[in-house]
């Protein structure tokens, strides 16, 4: 007789690629993962100025997928939208139909492009961007973390981000208040496949983040260090995020994580 499911959680790094000249990207999810419902999540840079080719980027066709493109620094032109950093954008594709990304200024330009499976198949693309003033968020009292619902509830407030089947996106940013430990404790639906983080910016210098996995009969700490990312199983009904304790209490310490 098996004993009870027990949480746990796997890190690695993801894997670096070059998409074209002056395009960079780092594969968060890649399709040998099963992480469903999601095939593929990718940081990708853009620099205007480094670009060799004045073409749409990332150009693919897509059958039956959905993505959400959340903009973290910079502008993009994105299905004809610009996009500027805090705005975030979902696209459902038909058939024969292509999906890219372009900067907009020479500055640089980041986001996270989150593929999903589709429940159905589009005969058209339909694409919504909201601004990030649109983004529900949720703070602290003092202001030790803050959290922008891109897609899913939180408390109540719902994301402007739909997906079919149900995922949550959320942006998540902790800082250090004098002395004390920043904590923070995020509900998870009831029912959920996998939870993915990945600890994206940290300053004035990089940090750890812990990851606390609270469940029933077990709780695991498992550090996750700039630009790592972790699986977390199942099992769980909260994840608590935490920032490292090492780090110095006279410095004003920032870290910005996406789940």
């Amino acid at each position: 007789m098996s004993g009870p499911l027990r949480s746990c959680v796997r890190c690695y790094e993801p894997r670096k690629s070059v998409l074209a000249e002056g395009v960079k990207c780092l594969h968060l999810i890649n399709k040998s993962d099963t992480l469903n419902p999601f095939p593929a999540f990718h940081l990708i840079k853009l620099r205007l100025s480094e670009l060799k080719q004045h073409v749409p980027l990332s150009k693919h066709t897509h059958k039956g997928l959905q993505s959400v493109v959340y903009v973290t620094k910079g502008m993009a032109l994105s299905c004809d939208q610009c996009m500027k950093s805090g705005d975030v954008q979902h696209t459902q594709f038909g058939l024969d139909t292509h999906r890219s990304e372009l900067p907009v200024s020479e500055d640089e330009v980041e986001l996270f492009k989150l593929w999903i499976y589709s429940s159905s198949i589009l005969t058209r693309i339909s694409s919504c961007t909201h601004s990030s003033e649109d983004i529900s968020v949720v703070r602290e009292e003092d202001n030790s973390a803050e959290l922008r619902i891109l897609a899913g509830s939180v408390n109540g407030l719902d994301g402007p981000i739909e997906t079919e089947p149900s995922t949550c996106f959320f942006d998540l940013t902790l800082s250090q208040i004098r002395s004390t430990v920043t904590e923070y404790v995020l509900p998870l639906p009831e029912r959920y496949s996998s939870v993915l983080v990945y600890v994206y910016d940290s300053y004035p210098s990089p940090t750890t983040a812990v990851v606390h996995v609270l469940t029933d009969d077990v709780s695991i700490s498992t550090p996750i260090s700039l630009g790592s990312v972790a699986v977390l199983s199942p099992h769980g009904e909260s994840v608590k995020f935490r920032l490292d304790e090492r780090i110095p209490c006279d410095e004003a310490t920032q870290i910005d994580l996406v789940k």
